[in-house]
Protein backbone atom coordinates (compact mmCIF):
# COMPACT_ATOMS: atom_id res chain seq x y z
CA UNK A 1 0.00 0.00 0.00
CA UNK A 2 1.70 3.16 -1.27
CA UNK A 3 -0.33 5.50 0.97
CA UNK A 4 1.01 3.93 4.15
CA UNK A 5 4.63 4.19 2.98
CA UNK A 6 4.05 7.79 1.89
CA UNK A 7 2.52 8.71 5.24
CA UNK A 8 5.39 7.09 7.14
CA UNK A 9 7.99 8.76 4.92
CA UNK A 10 6.35 12.17 5.28
CA UNK A 11 5.97 12.06 9.06
CA UNK A 12 9.33 10.43 9.76
CA UNK A 13 11.02 13.12 7.65
CA UNK A 14 9.09 15.92 9.36
CA UNK A 15 9.76 14.79 12.90
CA UNK A 16 13.43 13.86 12.33
CA UNK A 17 13.94 17.30 10.77
CA UNK A 18 12.14 18.87 13.74
CA UNK A 19 14.57 17.21 16.16
CA UNK A 20 17.57 18.12 14.00
CA UNK A 21 16.47 21.76 13.74
CA UNK A 22 15.75 22.06 17.45
CA UNK A 23 19.10 20.57 18.47
CA UNK A 24 21.43 21.96 15.81
CA UNK A 25 19.97 25.00 14.06
CA UNK A 26 17.83 26.79 16.63
CA UNK A 27 19.80 29.66 18.12
CA UNK A 28 18.72 30.38 21.67
CA UNK A 29 19.59 33.62 23.43
CA UNK A 30 22.36 33.39 26.03
CA UNK A 31 19.85 33.84 28.84
CA UNK A 32 18.04 30.63 27.86
CA UNK A 33 21.16 28.73 26.82
CA UNK A 34 22.56 29.27 30.30
CA UNK A 35 19.19 28.94 32.02
CA UNK A 36 16.26 26.61 31.47
CA UNK A 37 17.67 24.77 28.46
CA UNK A 38 21.11 24.02 29.87
CA UNK A 39 20.61 23.38 33.57
CA UNK A 40 19.75 19.93 34.88
CA UNK A 41 18.31 17.93 32.02
CA UNK A 42 18.30 20.52 29.26
CA UNK A 43 15.57 19.90 26.70
CA UNK A 44 14.96 16.41 28.08
CA UNK A 45 13.04 17.86 30.99
CA UNK A 46 10.20 18.73 28.59
CA UNK A 47 7.61 16.06 27.80
CA UNK A 48 7.27 17.68 24.36
CA UNK A 49 10.83 16.67 23.53
CA UNK A 50 10.31 13.11 24.78
CA UNK A 51 7.17 12.96 22.68
CA UNK A 52 8.90 14.19 19.52
CA UNK A 53 11.61 11.56 19.97
CA UNK A 54 9.03 8.80 20.47
CA UNK A 55 6.92 9.90 17.49
CA UNK A 56 9.97 10.24 15.22
CA UNK A 57 11.29 6.86 16.39
CA UNK A 58 7.90 5.29 15.74
CA UNK A 59 7.54 6.69 12.21
CA UNK A 60 11.14 5.81 11.24
CA UNK A 61 10.62 2.23 12.47
CA UNK A 62 7.28 2.12 10.66
CA UNK A 63 8.98 3.13 7.42
CA UNK A 64 11.64 0.46 7.96
CA UNK A 65 8.87 -2.08 8.60
CA UNK A 66 7.08 -0.99 5.41
CA UNK A 67 10.21 -1.53 3.34
CA UNK A 68 11.80 -4.58 4.98
CA UNK A 69 9.29 -6.03 7.46
CA UNK A 70 5.92 -7.69 7.47
CA UNK A 71 2.62 -6.01 6.80
CA UNK A 72 0.36 -8.90 7.68
CA UNK A 73 -3.16 -8.22 8.88
CA UNK A 74 -3.33 -11.60 10.59
CA UNK A 75 -2.01 -11.23 14.17
CA UNK A 76 -0.31 -14.64 14.00
CA UNK A 77 1.73 -13.67 10.91
CA UNK A 78 2.95 -10.30 12.17
CA UNK A 79 6.69 -9.91 12.64
CA UNK A 80 8.38 -8.83 15.86
CA UNK A 81 8.97 -5.30 14.58
CA UNK A 82 5.32 -4.95 13.62
CA UNK A 83 4.23 -6.22 17.04
CA UNK A 84 6.63 -3.79 18.73
CA UNK A 85 5.24 -0.92 16.63
CA UNK A 86 1.69 -1.87 17.64
CA UNK A 87 2.63 -1.68 21.31
CA UNK A 88 4.68 1.50 20.92
CA UNK A 89 1.90 3.28 19.06
CA UNK A 90 -1.08 2.16 21.12
CA UNK A 91 0.55 2.33 24.56
CA UNK A 92 2.92 5.33 24.33
CA UNK A 93 2.95 7.33 21.07
CA UNK A 94 -0.79 7.90 20.59
CA UNK A 95 -1.77 8.77 24.19
CA UNK A 96 1.35 10.86 24.83
CA UNK A 97 0.96 12.72 21.55
CA UNK A 98 -2.64 13.65 22.34
CA UNK A 99 -1.73 14.54 25.94
CA UNK A 100 1.11 16.87 24.91
CA UNK A 101 -0.96 18.65 22.26
CA UNK A 102 -4.02 19.01 24.50
CA UNK A 103 -2.08 20.25 27.52
CA UNK A 104 0.11 22.63 25.53
CA UNK A 105 -2.71 24.32 23.63
CA UNK A 106 -5.03 24.40 26.66
CA UNK A 107 -2.37 26.17 28.73
CA UNK A 108 -1.46 28.38 25.77
CA UNK A 109 -5.07 29.52 25.43
CA UNK A 110 -5.49 29.99 29.18
CA UNK A 111 -2.29 32.00 29.71
CA UNK A 112 0.42 31.87 27.10
CA UNK A 113 3.13 33.04 29.51
CA UNK A 114 2.77 29.82 31.53
CA UNK A 115 3.92 27.52 28.74
CA UNK A 116 5.36 29.54 25.85
CA UNK A 117 6.23 33.13 26.79
CA UNK A 118 5.92 35.85 24.18
CA UNK A 119 9.69 36.37 24.21
CA UNK A 120 10.11 32.93 22.57
CA UNK A 121 8.52 34.23 19.35
CA UNK A 122 11.70 36.18 18.56
CA UNK A 123 13.82 33.04 18.12
CA UNK A 124 11.51 30.00 18.12
CA UNK A 125 9.81 29.72 14.71
CA UNK A 126 6.03 29.26 14.70
CA UNK A 127 6.31 26.34 12.27
CA UNK A 128 8.59 24.48 14.71
CA UNK A 129 6.15 25.12 17.55
CA UNK A 130 3.33 23.68 15.41
CA UNK A 131 5.44 20.69 14.38
CA UNK A 132 6.08 19.91 18.04
CA UNK A 133 2.62 20.61 19.41
CA UNK A 134 0.04 20.50 16.59
CA UNK A 135 1.12 18.21 13.74
CA UNK A 136 1.42 15.32 16.16
CA UNK A 137 -2.37 15.02 16.42
CA UNK A 138 -3.06 14.69 12.67
CA UNK A 139 -0.03 12.39 12.39
CA UNK A 140 -1.31 9.88 14.93
CA UNK A 141 -4.88 10.17 13.60
CA UNK A 142 -3.73 9.51 10.02
CA UNK A 143 -1.73 6.56 11.34
CA UNK A 144 -4.87 5.19 12.97
CA UNK A 145 -6.83 5.57 9.72
CA UNK A 146 -4.32 3.97 7.36
CA UNK A 147 -2.69 1.32 9.56
CA UNK A 148 -4.50 -1.30 11.59
CA UNK A 149 -2.81 -1.74 14.96
CA UNK A 150 -3.47 -4.61 17.33
CA UNK A 151 -3.95 -3.42 20.89
CA UNK A 152 -2.42 -5.21 23.86
CA UNK A 153 -4.66 -6.39 26.67
CA UNK A 154 -5.98 -3.43 28.64
CA UNK A 155 -3.98 -4.23 31.77
CA UNK A 156 -0.71 -4.34 29.77
CA UNK A 157 -1.55 -1.14 27.92
CA UNK A 158 -2.38 0.78 31.08
CA UNK A 159 0.66 -0.68 32.87
CA UNK A 160 2.91 0.37 29.97
CA UNK A 161 1.53 3.92 29.92
CA UNK A 162 1.81 4.22 33.71
CA UNK A 163 5.40 2.91 33.53
CA UNK A 164 6.28 5.46 30.83
CA UNK A 165 4.86 8.39 32.77
CA UNK A 166 6.39 7.01 35.98
CA UNK A 167 9.82 7.04 34.33
CA UNK A 168 9.21 10.59 33.12
CA UNK A 169 8.08 11.77 36.57
CA UNK A 170 11.07 10.06 38.22
CA UNK A 171 13.34 11.85 35.74
CA UNK A 172 11.70 15.20 36.55
CA UNK A 173 12.18 14.56 40.28
CA UNK A 174 15.85 13.69 39.73
CA UNK A 175 16.28 16.93 37.77
CA UNK A 176 14.55 18.94 40.49
CA UNK A 177 16.74 17.31 43.15
CA UNK A 178 19.98 17.91 41.22
CA UNK A 179 18.96 21.44 40.31
CA UNK A 180 18.10 22.26 43.93
CA UNK A 181 21.43 20.85 45.15
CA UNK A 182 23.24 22.95 42.53
CA UNK A 183 21.33 26.07 43.52
CA UNK A 184 21.94 25.39 47.23
CA UNK A 185 25.69 24.99 46.70
CA UNK A 186 25.75 28.28 44.78
CA UNK A 187 23.97 30.00 47.66
CA UNK A 188 26.54 28.59 50.10
CA UNK A 189 29.41 30.05 48.07
CA UNK A 190 27.83 33.51 48.17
Amino acid sequence: MVVREGVHLLFSSLFVFCIYYDLNVLKLPDVLRQGVYSEAGGRLKFLTFWNIFIIAFFFVLSLINDVFGTRAEDPRKRGKLQKFLDVLFTVVAFPTGLFVATCFWSLYLYDREIIFPLIFDAFFPAWLNHLMHTVIVPAVLVEMIFVHHFYPRRIYGVAGLVAFFGIYLAWIHVIAYVWEIGRASCRERV
